[in-house]
């Protein structure tokens, strides 16, 4: 196995989401050891990609995708921040 500070941005989205949801415990013990800020901007923007072209394809509208894409990839990062956020409130409480 690949040492994790070697793998490619996508590699380490499809780990980590395999990891998360099987060993969510783990996953957070081992988190700080394993990832940088480039590597959680590149995990957050992947996520948000796929939030934009889930809604892009599964919604009707009446104006071009190009105009509603950008509106959505800023909604996803909004609820990035304002759930990150509130999560932290919550453990400083």
């Amino acid at each position: 196995m690949e040492h994790p500070s070697r793998l490619s941005t996508g590699q380490f989205y499809a780990q980590a989401m395999i990891q998360l949801l099987i060993e969510p415990g783990r996953f957070f013990k081992e988190l700080p050891g394993r990832t940088s800020p480039a590597r959680a901007l590149g995990f957050v923007l992947i996520s948000c990609g796929f939030y934009t072209f889930a809604n892009l394809l599964t919604r009707g509208f009446a104006g071009p995708a190009w105009r509603t894409a950008p509106a959505f990839l800023l909604g996803s990062s909004g609820m990035i921040l304002i759930s990150a956020f509130l999560g932290y409130i919550t453990m400083i409480i």
